[in-house]
């Protein structure tokens, strides 16, 4: 039979008390969520990335939190036209008004960036949103974030139009609103007073860019062969495995994001501008520079990458060009990093092969 405590203080869970099973002559309590199957409890524990963070979850080490709804990344590419933009977000109605003639587009490659929803109390000037956002460091977003936004979430949408203010055709803006079950992207007069509360105005991040590629680590290498891969005409004979020691199992999927900045910045600055992008980015590590270099050999001929993440005594490394050879070597940014430096993160949480 089954029997329920009295609810008593460190055992009671809203009122109601643990359940104790008779089995036999003894008793075993069961849990609340004993109807819960074992694979339920698994993937909590794997959601919160293993084990070992779970543990630190229970001592209070670790903090889930809700997603924050008015932030929302975004993957550009910039290979495609508009046309094609709004081909893929082909469930929108949207007015006809917009083509590429009407709303021309600039960049280059695949660019990872954050959309963030700014709200007023208060009614605004166009001009008046332009001058706040640029006080917290943004700059109004274009129509492309616009489409890239639907695309990536079709279902977790603002239930606020959202006006993206850094496109306009005529004096007029792209907005979204849900117009009855279906998303549409139309046009509003720039001149308009918007209305406090009513509107919600898209702005990604001033002075950043981001660019993302796809790399392969392979743990099961050493990092000499991880260098000999790489095939960088110049290797700084301090880039070691005594030195520069890594961690990690079997083949692993993971994006490398470049930033850049307009500006020269300190290695603190960049490292508090991933986390305020995305709270899951972190500097690369001196194995994603690898296999970045490997299957990449003709970004770092453009522009030096600096890799944070790996640091040996003060110096981090970087790859580069030297003449006409590919460099892998050692800095520790004295002065701070020129703004022709890029900067190489991650995402925390990988993906096993």
């Amino acid at each position: 039979m089954i029997k329920r405590n009295p609810p008593h203080r460190g055992h009671s869970l809203n009122g109601r008390g643990k359940i104790r099973l008779s089995v036999g002559k003894g008793w075993c309590e069961m849990s609340k969520y004993g109807h819960r199957s074992h694979n339920w409890f698994e993937a909590i524990v794997n959601k919160l990335g293993g084990e070992s963070d779970a543990e630190r979850f229970l001592r209070g080490e670790l903090v889930v939190s809700e997603r924050d709804k008015s932030k929302f990344m975004v993957i550009i590419d910039y290979s495609r036209t508009l046309d094609q933009m709004m081909a893929d977000a082909a469930s929108w109605l949207r007015n006809t008004c917009f083509s590429t003639a009407d709303f021309p587009i600039s960049g280059r490659g695949i660019v990872s960036q954050e959309v963030i929803l700014v709200d007023f109390d208060r009614d605004v000037e166009s001009d008046e949103v332009v001058q706040e956002l640029a006080k917290m460091g943004l700059e109004p977003a274009r129509i492309e974030h616009a489409l890239a936004m639907g695309e990536k979430y079709p279902d977790t949408q603002p239930q606020l139009p959202a006006v993206f203010l850094g496109s306009v055709w005529r004096n007029h803006v792209p907005f979204r609103i849900l117009y009855g079950n279906q998303w549409m992207l139309n046009l509003q007069t720039r001149d308009l007073k918007w209305g406090g509360k009513l509107y919600r105005f898209a702005a990604i991040r001033k002075g950043t860019t981001q660019k993302t590629f796809p790399i392969t680590v392979d743990y099961n290498r050493t990092l000499e062969q991880m260098i000999a891969a790489c095939a960088c005409g110049y290797n700084n004979k301090n880039i070691t495995a005594a030195n520069f020691p890594i961690s990690g199992t079997g083949v692993v999927e993971q994006e490398i994001i470049l930033v850049d900045f307009d500006h020269d910045v300190e290695s603190d600055e960049v490292v508090r501008e991933l986390a305020a992008m995305e709270p899951t980015l972190e500097p690369a590590r001196i194995e994603h520079a690898l296999a970045f270099g490997e299957k990449y050999p003709d970004v770092q001929c453009d522009r030096p990458v600096v890799f944070l993440g790996s640091v040996w005594g003060s110096r981090v490394p970087y790859l580069s060009r030297w003449h006409d050879e590919r460099k892998l070597s050692l800095d520790a940014g004295p002065g701070g990093w020129s703004r022709s430096c890029q900067f190489a993160a991650i995402r925390k949480i990988s993906k096993p092969v």
